[in-house]
C-alpha cells in the first residue's frame, strides 16, 4: 500500500477520527514504505514519538523494512551476477581448476537453490497486504482480525 504522500489511505477515511489501530497501520506504512522518521510519523498521525517508537519495537518494523530491502528477487540477481562473473573468470583463466572459485560457485548454487525453493518474509508481507486490502473492501471488522493474525505470523517468521 505504497503512498506517495503522507495522507491517509482511502480505507482509513471511513470516519472523521482515526482509531489507534488505523493510526498504527498508517504509521507502519509511513515507516516502512516512505521511510519517514519517528518525529515525522508522530507529527503526521498526531501521536507521541514514544508511542510510535513502541509500535516499531513491538511490531519488529525494522526487520520488516530490512526484509523488503533485501527481497528475494534482488538477492537472486546478485547471486546470478556473481555466478556469471565466477564463470567468466574460470573461462578466461584457461580453464584452470581453482578450488576457491569452485567453493564459491558451490556456495552460490546452494544459496540460489535455497532462495528459489523457499518463501521469503518479503513475499509473505506482500501477499498479506494484498489480501487484507482486498478484505477491507468486503468486511472491515474481519480484515482487522486477520491483519492482527498476519502481523503475529510475520513476527514469528522474522524471529526464526
Amino acid at each position: 500500500m505504497t503512498q506517495n504522500n503522507a495522507t491517509p489511505p482511502k480505507h482509513y477515511r471511513m470516519k472523521e477520527e482515526l482509531s489507534w489501530n488505523e493510526r498504527k497501520r498508517w504509521a507502519k506504512d509511513l515507516f516502512i514504505e516512505l521511510e519517514k522518521t519517528i518525529p515525522e510519523i508522530a507529527k503526521i498521525i498526531t501521536a507521541d514519538e514514544s508511542t510510535v517508537r513502541g509500535w516499531i519495537q513491538e511490531g519488529s518494523w525494522d526487520g520488516v523494512k530490512r526484509s523488503l530491502l533485501i527481497s528475494k528477487k534482488a538477492q537472486l540477481k546478485r547471486y546470478y551476477d556473481f555466478l556469471e562473473e565466477q564463470d567468466k573468470n574460470y573461462k578466461t583463466g584457461g580453464g584452470e581448476t581453482n578450488t576457491r572459485n569452485l567453493d564459491a560457485i558451490n556456495k552460490l548454487t546452494a544459496a540460489i537453490n535455497n532462495l528459489e525453493n523457499e518463501d521469503s518474509v518479503c513475499d509473505t508481507i506482500i501477499v498479506a497486504e494484498q489480501f487484507t486490502n482486498w478484505l477491507l473492501l468486503r468486511d472491515v471488522a474481519f480484515a482487522r482480525k486477520v491483519t492482527l493474525q498476519f502481523d503475529a505470523f510475520i513476527k514469528q517468521k522474522l524471529a526464526a
